[in-house]
Formats: C-alpha cells, sequence, structure tokens
C-alpha cells in the first residue's frame, strides 16, 4: 500500500470515529434533557424503610430534600449523593441511602438515632449511646 492510500485511509478513519462520537454525544445529550423536561417523572412520592416503620413522617424527610409537590423536580435531575448528605445533616438520622425509583419515586432507607436519655439541663435535648446531641419532641414519645 501506498503511503499516500495509507495517509488517507487514516484521516477518514479519524474522521469517522470523531463523527460518530459527537453524534453519540448530542445524541445522549438530547435524551437526558428530554428525560429531564418530562412530566411523568416528576418526584411525586418518597418510599422510606429502616428497622423501624416509618421513624420519620416522609413531609418531614422531603422538607430535608427540599422536595414540593408546587416545584417538582425530575427524577433524573435530583442528585442522590447531595440528597444523602441533606439528610446525614439532620441531628435524628444516623445513616441514609437514596436511590432512584422510576418514573416518580425516590426511594429512602436510613437509620435514626435511639435516645437513651434526656438531657436535665437543656431542653427538649435527647443524647444516644454515641453521645450525639438530638432533638426529643415531636420525633419521640416520652417513655
Amino acid at each position: 500500500m501506498k503511503p499516500k492510500t495509507a495517509f488517507f485511509i487514516l484521516i477518514g478513519s479519524v474522521m469517522l470515529s470523531l463523527s460518530l462520537f459527537i453524534g453519540g454525544y448530542f445524541a445522549v445529550s438530547k435524551y437526558n434533557k428530554k428525560r429531564i423536561l418530562d412530566e411523568k417523572y416528576r418526584i411525586l412520592s418518597i418510599v422510606q424503610t429502616g428497622p423501624e416503620k416509618d421513624a420519620l413522617k416522609t413531609t418531614y424527610l422531603a422538607e430535608l430534600l427540599g422536595l414540593s409537590l408546587d416545584r417538582p423536580i425530575s427524577l433524573y435531575a435530583f442528585d442522590c449523593k447531595a440528597g444523602e448528605s441533606k439528610l446525614l445533616a439532620s441531628p435524628l438520622i444516623k445513616n441514609a441511602k437514596i436511590k432512584r425509583l422510576a418514573p416518580s419515586a425516590i426511594y429512602i432507607d436510613y437509620e435514626i438515632r435511639k435516645p437513651i436519655a434526656t438531657v436535665g439541663d437543656y431542653k427538649n435535648t435527647a443524647i444516644d449511646a454515641e453521645g450525639f446531641l438530638f432533638p426529643f419532641t415531636p420525633f419521640f414519645s416520652p417513655k
């Protein structure tokens, strides 16, 4: 094969590969943008699990995550890692994991702190076995 022919074959294959890559990139971008704007992928419900059944109210979890029916967020625009960080910022939540449930829900698996005593010097403050302080009411009933 002549060097000139080999050069044209090389340039042609590079150009073909580049055009396929760019076309694929724009197709995936368009698909993701369409999916984010599609109303069927709006977050409409929260499924929660953990060691205790409904340990926290769903409205409390939605408030922590910044979710609202008035201003719906697309399931695919919702950042699960940022949501986990927001949940862990709450003093009540010990561990949390969030997953997407298509087409319109998020799944939250979390564990809340267990109060072992109330702190007498402070109003509405409990302490867990690890020494972490958190609010007692309205999340726990006095026993």
